[in-house]
C-alpha cells in the first residue's frame, strides 16, 4: 500500500484503520493532508475487501482543526487561487463522506473545528467522556469553511449558530446532548467501544450498507453544492476585511484583538 505523509493506514479482517499522523504538527489538518485524504477515500471506495472504515490519530488528539497558517498565508492570494484552494478541500472530504462503506469516528483529545467537520463527515461518532470540543474559526474572522450544511444536518440550525458564533468550548457529554456524537465512554474504552460497532457492522452484507450509506446521505443532504459556494463567497469576500486581519495577527501573536467593524 502507498505510504502517506499525514496518514496511516492498517488493515485487519476487513477494516481499515485510518489513523491521522500529525502529532508533530499539533494534530492539525493542512491542504495536503486533506489532498491524501482524497487519495485513500478513492482507493478504500475501490477496495471490495475493505467493509469499513475507522478514523482516529496516532497523536494526543483526534485533531485540533485546520492549520491556521494556512489561512495567514492565503489572505494576500487572488479570490480565484482561494477559491480553487477550498474548493479541492471541499472535494477531499466529500469523497471521504461519501465513501459506500461505514465509516466511525474514535474521538479524544481536543476535537476543534474542522476536527469536528472531519468526525462529522463519519457515519458513527464515539467519543472518549475527556474529548473537548469547539468551533472557534470565528475568532480567526472565518465562517466555518469545510462544510457548515454538515454540522446543521447533524445539531439544527438553533445549535450551530451557537456553536459557530460564539465558539465555546464544550465536552463529550454537552456533544452527545447536541447530537454531535452517538456514544459517549470511558477513555480507556474507547477502542473497544469503536471495536463492538465493527464487529455489529460485520454482521450485515457490506454492498447492503453501502447503498444504505448512499442513499441516506442523498435524502439528507440535497443541497450540499449551495452552502459550500456560500462559504467561498464568504472567505474570498472577508479576506480583505481589516478585522480579519486583526484576528489573524492576535492569534499568533496572542494579544486581545481591537475590532473597528470593516
Amino acid at each position: 500500500m502507498q505510504p502517506y505523509q499525514n496518514w496511516i493506514i492498517e488493515e485487519d479482517d476487513h477494516v481499515a484503520r485510518l489513523s491521522l499522523n500529525r502529532s508533530r504538527f499539533g494534530d492539525n489538518l493542512d491542504s495536503e493532508t486533506l489532498y491524501e485524504l482524497g487519495d485513500i477515500s478513492e482507493m478504500l471506495q475501490s477496495r471490495a475487501d475493505i467493509w469499513s472504515i475507522v478514523v482516529q490519530s496516532k497523536g494526543k488528539h483526534f485533531s485540533t482543526g485546520f492549520d491556521p497558517e494556512l489561512i495567514r498565508s492565503k489572505l494576500s492570494d487572488s479570490e480565484a487561487s482561494i477559491r480553487d484552494l477550498i474548493t479541492s478541500h471541499h472535494r477531499c472530504l466529500n469523497l471521504f463522506e461519501n465513501i459506500e462503506k461505514p465509516t466511525i469516528a474514535a474521538v479524544r483529545g481536543f476535537c476543534i473545528g474542522g476536527g469536528i467537520l472531519l468526525a462529522l463527515c463519519c457515519d458513527l461518532r464515539v467519543a472518549s467522556e475527556r474529548t473537548v470540543f469547539s468551533l472557534s474559526e470565528i475568532r480567526l474572522g472565518i465562517p466555518i469553511l469545510w462544510g457548515t450544511h454538515r454540522l446543521v444536518r447533524v445539531v439544527g440550525a438553533a445549535r450551530a449558530k451557537q456553536m459557530i458564533l460564539l465558539g465555546d468550548r464544550f465536552r463529550a457529554r454537552q456533544a452527545k446532548e447536541y447530537g454531535l456524537v452517538h456514544q459517549v465512554v470511558r477513555d480507556e474504552d474507547l477502542d473497544s467501544a469503536v471495536d463492538v460497532l465493527v464487529s455489529k457492522l460485520s454482521k450485515s452484507p457490506p454492498r447492503t450498507l453501502g447503498y444504505a450509506k448512499r442513499l441516506i446521505n442523498k435524502s439528507s443532504d440535497p443541497t450540499i453544492g449551495g452552502t459550500e459556494e456560500l462559504e467561498l463567497d464568504a472567505i474570498t469576500e472577508l479576506r480583505s476585511s481589516p478585522d480579519v486581519s486583526e484576528a489573524i495577527s492576535c492569534y499568533f501573536e496572542g494579544r486581545i484583538p481591537q475590532y473597528t467593524g470593516e
